[in-house]
């Protein structure tokens, strides 16, 4: 389950990676920037605390992949957009894999929460997705006015 739950998380990332730059000519600056900094905090923070059950004894393992992946997302998912937005997504990354194994740890059942998580990110990216989306339609619909 916990495996299932790492490839659930890698996949809608790389999903949303995939996505970001299919429509990169659609995203303004502050509308990529938000896109890129909640789906790589969002990510980062659920894998980090679902790493945190697998290397349970030690902490700083789980934190170095979590930190790791979510740099990495941050900057795949900003790149699209410019510098800035790499680089905002990259330190969501490293904020999000931090806090996510520490959750972890502290909990007793840790389960209920990683669910939890999951849904946090599906709802994080559905709604950026729903911006990004509206975003592009009001700037095809622009274009075609003029």
């Amino acid at each position: 389950m916990i495996a299932a739950n790492i490839a659930i998380v890698l996949f809608i990332t790389a999903c949303y990676v995939i996505c970001m730059y299919k429509r990169r000519a659609q995203l303004s600056g502050m509308e990529g920037m938000v896109a890129t900094m909640a789906v790589a905090a969002a990510s980062s923070t659920a894998l980090g605390l679902t790493l945190s059950i697998v290397c349970l004894h030690d902490l700083t393992l789980a934190t170095v992949i979590a930190v790791t992946a979510g740099m990495a997302a941050g900057f795949l998912l900003g790149k699209p957009v410019g510098l800035l937005a790499a680089i905002e997504g990259m330190a969501s990354g490293m904020m999000g894999g931090l806090m996510g194994p520490m959750l972890g740890v502290m909990l007793e059942v840790p389960i209920l929460l990683i669910g939890f998580m999951d849904a946090v990110l599906v709802l994080t990216v559905a709604a950026v997705q729903g911006l990004l989306y509206r975003n592009g339609d009001v700037v095809q619909s622009s274009n075609m006015k003029v």
